[in-house]
């Protein structure tokens, strides 16, 4: 409901009050004759403070002319008899402007009061604007300043790492490559060109570089590699293969790391280090080719044994056959080779023969009788 149409609202029912308090008066005349304003008092005064001054003024000129028409003598007549009468209608309409101009400046007081009011608060949110603002200006200072002073920290604690990184690199003679998988581009250091003997201004900072930097008989295996990190296979990569451009067999080692991914989990950039493992390899070759000597000289050795054992085994019954055979050969000159004496002769060489036949091929001998 708008303010107008309260006041509206107000004015009416103020004004309907002296008519209300005529017809209670009327309606109990004869209870309270001869007390001529007893309820017109109260109705102008509830007219003044609900409706306002004007409200009030013309309660009290309707309430003054409905007294004087209805209760005061002659009756039904604006006509006043007793000077009595007359002084108590001045009275009431001094009373009625009273009410009206005392209600109407506590009204204009009230508003003036919530004007103030209303102005005090809007000062208090300016105020307390302004100090937020004061404030958030304040601590965005400090919060630039910290900012600036950690993105300083963060700038000395990356030159550090950076020499660091380098300082490294440098001892340890290593190169370090960097892809990026979305764009295809790859970082590598100077180092890395002069591991892998090309010339830094032959990249195209792709991974075609690096394929045609591997021997042709090494390629399917790095591409294999490659192809195995894109689709998320394996999360880190280690190569050793020869280059395609040296003379001799150099070796290089390829190791890396996938480091980031997109939400889905597809690897997106991919960083490791570049190594020259000739050295190694040629150790370790060395050390294959001695492994091969000390095999080649064990089962010569072993060999040797064997043979050594089958001479040993054999020799004890071929003496014993050698010696029966000549003791035969003088039994037979002597006309003493008969059938008897070979089967007495003959019998203690028969057993240690295939006893040292089964000691060298590991069977069981068989036993003999005559």
């Amino acid at each position: 409901m708008s303010q107008n149409r309260k006041r509206a609202i107000g004015f009416a029912f103020a004004l309907a009050l002296p008519f209300l308090a005529c017809w209670v008066q009327w309606t109990f005349w004869l209870t309270t004759k001869p007390f001529v304003w007893f309820y017109f008092f109260p109705a102008i005064f509830f007219s003044s403070r609900i409706g306002g001054k004007y409200a009030g003024l013309a309660a009290t000129a309707i309430s003054a002319l409905l007294a004087d028409f209805f209760f005061i003598p002659p009756e039904f007549s604006f006509a006043i008899e007793s000077s009595h009468h007359v002084y108590s209608v001045l009275i009431f309409l001094f009373m009625g402007v009273m009410f009206s101009f005392t209600h109407g400046h506590l009204e204009k007081t009230k508003l003036r009061m919530a004007k103030l009011q209303e102005d005090a608060r809007l000062a208090n949110e300016q105020l307390t604007l302004a100090k937020l603002h004061l404030l958030q200006e304040e601590s965005e200072g400090r919060l630039r300043v910290a900012l600036e002073a950690a993105d300083l920290q963060a700038q000395v604690a990356i030159l550090q790492s950076e020499e660091r990184l380098r300082l490294v690199l440098d001892a340890t003679g290593d190169g370090i490559w960097d892809w990026d998988m979305l764009s295809g581009e790859v970082y590598r250091s100077p180092r890395y060109y002069e591991l892998t003997e090309r010339d830094p201004k032959d990249d195209a900072h792709d991974i075609d570089f690096f394929i045609s930097t591997v021997h042709p008989k090494d390629r399917a295996a790095a591409l294999d590699c490659i192809q195995a990190v894109k689709k998320g296979a394996i999360d880190t990569i280690h190569l050793e293969y020869r280059l395609a451009s040296s003379k001799d067999d150099k070796w290089i080692e390829l190791s890396g790391r996938v480091v980031e991914r997109d939400p889905s989990g597809a690897p997106l950039r991919l960083v490791g280090k570049l190594s020259n493992v000739t050295a190694y390899k040629l150790a370790e070759q060395q050390l294959r080719e001695k492994e091969q000597l000390v095999i080649f000289q064990s089962r010569q050795a072993a060999m040797g044994d064997m043979i050594n054992n089958i001479a040993h085994q054999w020799r004890q019954p071929l003496n014993i056959l050698g010696f029966t055979i000549q003791e035969l050969y003088i039994c037979y000159g002597h006309d003493e080779f008969t059938k008897a004496y070979i089967s007495a002769d003959s019998a203690p060489c028969r057993p240690p023969i295939p006893i040292h036949l089964g000691h060298l091929f590991r069977f069981k001998p068989a036993t003999y009788s005559d």
